[in-house]
């Protein structure tokens, strides 16, 4: 057991962390356009997401059939996942209104700045503590690595996917499938209670696990009294995926181009995400 092994260390590194929620904030405001269709239909105009999901939500509040329901997908815009509510949050709030005004005026629906950032739907709020043993040489005995956090899949289309074994994948990504070689890694995770609705925040789960990782790891080479890519280098070397490779390769060439043996040092993290290094 790591933490048993952490026990017998006479050199560890341990920190917490507590990460807020974050709302989305999107350049635009979320917003989306209703109008009606010559069907009895209407028509929606928004860079939704998964539209399948906010057609079957407009066609539940409307009591309209589903092919009654047109989206008009626009790609502008820069939500990175406000856009993907599973309950159609504003869209459904512009349905209604369509259905106040006799569902033959256009309704174009457009949140404050305000309404957006209290709204919830924000990237949920994580605590995390790690304890990490050293043997002498300062390589890593064990690790022992708890977090608490919202589930953002539970209650989803996704949760048969996502989560195994009571675990949302997405509170421990980047954690649990980390690409350095941690051996003796035991992770601990509980979910968070909270009325507070939680989404897709960009990169999901490696928002808040690949600061909290790259940290430790610069934590555990400063102690060690080693160069933290050097460090990384080392950690990466028991892999045998070619992801393992890739990612040492782009470690070194950001550090010969950045001249970091000769420039002033300001801090070094990686992370492999989404298949982009």
């Amino acid at each position: 057991m790591a933490t048993e092994d952490i026990k017998k260390t006479e050199t560890f590194v341990e920190a917490d962390f507590l990460l807020p929620f974050l709302a989305h904030a999107p350049m635009e405001p979320v917003n989306c356009v209703i109008e009606p269709t010559r069907n009895g239909g209407i028509r929606l105009h928004d860079g939704c997401q998964i539209p399948t999901i906010t057609q079957g939500a407009l066609a539940n509040v409307l009591k309209l059939k589903p092919e009654q329901i047109e989206i008009k997908t626009y790609y502008a815009g820069g939500s990175f996942g406000r856009r993907i509510t599973p309950t159609s949050d504003y869209h459904v709030d512009a349905a209604l209104a369509f259905d106040l005004l006799g569902r033959e005026t256009p309704v174009k629906l457009v949140f404050t700045r305000e309404d957006d950032i209290k709204g919830g739907w924000y990237r949920p709020m994580h605590l995390q503590r790690a304890r990490i043993g050293l043997d002498k040489t300062g390589n890593i005995v064990a690790w022992d690595h708890r977090s608490s956090c919202k589930s953002i899949a539970k209650g989803t289309f996704l949760e048969k996917m996502l989560v195994k074994d009571g675990v949302d994948h997405w509170s421990v990504e980047n954690i649990s499938d980390t690409l350095y070689g941690i051996k003796n890694l035991a992770i601990g995770h509980s979910d968070f209670l909270s009325p507070i609705p939680v989404l897709w925040w960009r990169a999901v789960g490696h928002t808040q696990n690949v600061f909290t990782m790259e940290t430790l790891i610069d934590m555990v080479a400063a102690k060690a009294g080693r160069d933290p890519i050097d460090y990384r280098l080392d950690l990466l070397k028991s892999g045998t995926k070619r992801e393992h490779e890739r990612f040492a390769n782009v470690i070194r060439v950001v550090r010969d181009f950045s001249g970091w043996e000769k420039g002033q040092r300001r801090g070094f993290a990686a992370s492999y995400t989404f298949g982009t290094f």
